[in-house]
Order: structure tokens, then C-alpha cells, then sequence
């Protein structure tokens, strides 16, 4: 097997390169419509948007992604598809806004569904967490770069 960097193994994969073209986009339409309004930076509070960017993604990852969706495959329903979208993803997600829904604002929690389908595809894809982490991460860091930490 040649060895590959990262970057090729990376935009090999045109389904994680669209997952991150959509981010790029969001984030440029988020920047038009809606502002942002100066609140904490993370460069004034790191430790806050290294915890936001990459622990609350692994441990969100691995309970819902690996965890909950890797149980919820075992059922035969937990597998059945619609389109790309496995029984088990749908279920995942809606607990997963459900769980940010108490932590923030109705709306706020309603912006986490298609992340979580587009992390849960790549779950279910790949058989485990690993892209889904890292994407997470990468859309928490364009989101708290935007909109601060605080």
C-alpha cells in the first residue's frame, strides 16, 4: 500500500470534500445574513474553544455515533435505508437536537439535524467514528471562529 498524506486521502473522498465545501458555504451565508456580534473570541478564552472544537466533539462522537447509532444498527430497522439515511442515523439525530434543545434555544438545536445526518452518514459509511469526529470538529470551529465562545 503507497503511503498518502492526509490532504489526498482527504479530497479522494469527493462525499467528506462536499461535506466540507457545504460547511464553507453555510459559513459564508452565515456571515451575510446573519452577522456576527462580538462576544468572546477564542484566542481570549482558548481553553473554552478547545474544549468546543475538538473534547465535546469526540465525546459527543463516540456516545451518539458510536454508542447509540452502532447499537441502534443492530436492530434490522436500526439499518433499513432511506436514500442514504439509515434508520439508526434518524433516530441518532433526534435524540442528538433533542439534547441540544437544553442547552439552547429551539432554533439553535434545529441548525444541529443535518450535521448529525451528514456525521451519522459517514458512521454509517465507514463503520466507525472517526470522519464524523473530525467533522464535527471542523464545523464547531468555523461555527465558535464566526460566532465566539462565549
Amino acid at each position: 500500500m503507497r503511503n498518502q498524506t492526509f490532504s489526498k486521502l482527504l479530497w479522494r473522498d469527493k462525499q467528506l470534500g462536499a461535506a466540507i465545501l457545504a460547511a464553507l458555504i453555510v459559513w459564508a451565508g452565515m456571515l451575510i445574513w446573519f452577522p456576527p456580534q462580538r462576544t468572546v473570541w477564542p484566542t481570549e478564552n482558548l481553553e473554552r474553544f478547545l474544549l468546543l472544537v475538538l473534547a465535546y466533539p469526540i465525546i459527543e462522537e463516540v456516545v451518539f455515533r458510536g454508542l447509540l447509532q452502532g447499537w441502534l444498527l443492530t436492530f434490522k430497522w436500526g439499518q433499513k435505508r432511506w436514500w442514504l439515511l439509515s434508520g439508526a442515523n434518524l433516530i441518532t439525530t433526534a435524540i442528538f437536537a433533542a439534547m441540544h434543545g437544553f442547552q439552547h434555544a429551539p432554533i439553535a438545536a434545529a441548525m444541529v439535524i443535518f450535521p448529525s445526518l451528514v456525521f451519522g452518514y459517514f458512521r454509517d459509511r465507514d463503520g466507525n467514528i472517526g470522519r464524523a469526529i473530525f467533522l464535527h470538529s471542523f464545523y464547531n470551529a468555523g461555527y465558535f471562529l464566526i460566532y465566539g465562545v462565549g
